[in-house]
């Protein structure tokens, strides 16, 4: 009933026809946002709070914090799932609020913590929302994916259901398919909030690999715990209680930032999680 009920989501009619002449494809001005109690707006506990971000096509941008520091929401609003409370989000240079909802999605792909899969075939969840299915494509996204041999040794390959929510298949190997599925949509963002969590360490080391050579045109936002996932981010965002507290490489906020030098000493080293 809640979801029937729910209002239409509000759209523009710009439809990005000068794309390639944009240089920042996402750019946040002093943007706050707070999640409604019943009707009513709490401005006064805000989960965003004057964040200010400009990202570059073909970045790969990486978002660290604390549990409960406003990643996922973040990630939310680039997507449109929520709309900002103050400030101006930009997408492709226009202003977020004026873009066909569907027109600007089908620029993003977006890979959730928890990875959901529909009870049909692989192949039928692989190309979701796709009007034609290209087989090639989603077998080479497999592939970058690291789980297209897993699918050949399935009884059924590609047909083979998934059951409900995939739950014929492991964590790691839900993850992975939403991965190819995104990669499969060729978009123009990928952002990934959490998405190799789910992975062993080698399965990870792997899986960034591939990825780095499939996205290189592609812009990336990725939030992950593991500080080996994003140490070759061209930025980082560090964030905490709801504000971005410093932007840096990795290698800048050794330097620069007590909360990410906080992060990294809480975390193995590479050499101790790989053994």
């Amino acid at each position: 009933e809640e979801l029937l009920c729910a209002p239409k989501e509000v759209s523009g009619d710009y439809k990005g026809s000068e794309l390639k002449n944009v240089e920042n494809i996402i750019e946040l001005k002093n943007v706050s946002f707070s999640y409604a109690s019943g009707n009513t707006k709490c401005f006064e506990n805000r989960i965003l709070k004057d964040i200010n971000v400009s990202i570059k096509q073909g970045e790969k941008v990486a978002i660290v914090g604390a549990s409960g520091a406003g990643k996922s929401t973040l990630l939310k609003l680039l997507c449109g799932f929520e709309e900002v409370d103050e400030g101006d989000y930009y997408l492709c240079g226009q202003v977020f609020s004026k873009w066909d909802i569907n027109e600007a999605r089908r620029l993003i792909s977006y890979v959730p913590q928890d990875s959901f899969l529909f009870p049909e075939t692989i192949l039928e969840n692989l190309a979701y929302g796709a009007k034609n299915i290209d087989i090639e494509k989603v077998e080479n996204a497999c592939k970058k994916a690291g789980i297209y041999q897993k699918v050949c040794e399935l009884p059924d390959g590609f047909n083979t259901e998934v059951g409900e929510r995939g739950a014929n298949l492991s964590g790691g190997e839900r993850q992975r398919l939403s991965i190819a599925r995104a990669i499969a949509k060729h978009p123009q963002v990928f952002i990934f909030d959490d998405s190799f969590s789910a992975l062993d360490y080698k399965t990870d080391v792997t899986l960034r690999h591939a990825l780095a050579e499939k996205t290189r045109e592609s812009t990336v936002l990725i939030v992950a715990q593991r500080i080996s996932t994003i140490k070759d981010a061209d930025q980082i965002l560090v964030m905490n209680q709801g504000r971005i507290e410093a932007v840096g490489t990795h290698e800048e906020l050794m330097q620069s930032s007590r909360t990410y030098q906080e992060i990294v000493a809480s975390q193995p080293t590479d050499k101790e999680v790989a053994s």
